[in-house]
């Protein structure tokens, strides 16, 4: 958290201390081992219209592209708050990446990495969030509570598609 000032005078004359609070990055990995095979897990976390599926908090107000591909996007809406998602990275039944922005202004990323465990999959999911000092405690609480249940979620789809 780092803190950068300076000092100016105000209309009165007066010395004013300016502080900027400089943002930071706080990320959030968790794992889970899933019943089912990378390419069903991939197909699972990849595909944003599976995003109101796995958190019932999310809604898909538009994708282009392929969604499978990297260069493709979509606009999530997250109880009122509108997130562009862009991907960078995806390959099939191994990784998944995409940069996220708010209001034009990149709010950080998220991707996972799959491997083959035995007959199943286990699943590296990390959350990134640029955030101030003021609330990047609640950040990263709300990104350890959050993505356990959001892992969860794609596990039970993921069950569901296994026959």
């Amino acid at each position: 958290m780092a803190r950068r000032a300076s000092t100016s005078r105000g209309r009165s004359g007066h010395r004013q201390l300016r502080s900027r609070l400089v943002k930071s990055t706080v990320s959030v990995t968790c794992e889970q081992r899933i019943s089912a095979a990378p390419p069903v897990v991939w197909a699972i976390v990849a595909d944003p219209k599976m995003q109101e599926r796995l958190d019932p908090r999310c809604r898909v107000e538009s994708a282009t592209g392929d969604w499978r591909a990297a260069g493709s996007e979509f606009i999530l809406n997250v109880r009122g708050v509108r997130l562009r998602y862009v991907v960078t990275q995806a390959e099939p039944g191994v990784r998944w990446v995409a940069s996220v922005d708010r209001a034009g202004k990149l709010a950080g990323a998220q991707g996972g990495e799959l491997a083959a465990d035995g007959t199943g999959t286990l699943l590296r999911w990390t959350v990134n969030i640029s955030a101030g000092p003021l609330v990047r405690r609640l950040a990263q609480r709300t990104c350890e509570r959050e993505l356990p249940k959001w892992l969860g979620a794609v596990e039970r789809e993921a069950l569901a598609s296994v026959p």
